[in-house]
């Protein structure tokens, strides 16, 4: 160790051990590392928050996939079903007219050979 007048002592500093440091920066006014590392952190990206609102972003996202493709099967199936009604309506309808023409036609048929029957029995003689 030198030393000169004055008490200016200019030997190396002494390597102190892993985790402990030196109070140069705070004897010279500068701001400690931790205090310069919490600021950084502080006004770091919050990455935890922003995964946590992609998830709920797309978790809505997909929700409201599902809730459109419910009501579009909803309203086809509705559709469907109401196509299927008017459908067999019609087939009724139609059924409906057959049996009555037909019934009206044997009906018709049944007056004419009455007609004819009952032309027929006039001409017999003590029948008629």
């Amino acid at each position: 160790m030198t030393r000169f007048a004055g008490g200016i002592d200019l030997s190396p500093p002494t390597l102190a051990s892993a985790g402990g440091g030196s109070n140069y920066s705070a004897a010279a006014g500068v701001v400690d590392v931790n205090d310069a590392l919490a600021a950084q952190r502080s006004k770091s990206p919050k990455y935890g928050d922003l995964s946590a609102y992609a998830m709920k972003t797309e978790a809505d996202k997909f929700g409201a996939a599902m809730d459109a493709s419910a009501k579009v099967t909803g309203a086809g199936i509705t559709s469907l079903g109401n196509a299927k009604s008017g459908q067999m309506a019609a087939q009724a309808e139609i059924k409906a007219a057959e049996t009555a023409a037909e019934a009206q036609k044997s009906s018709a048929m049944m007056g004419a050979l009455g007609g004819i029957a009952s032309a027929g029995l006039k001409l017999i003689p003590g029948l008629g």
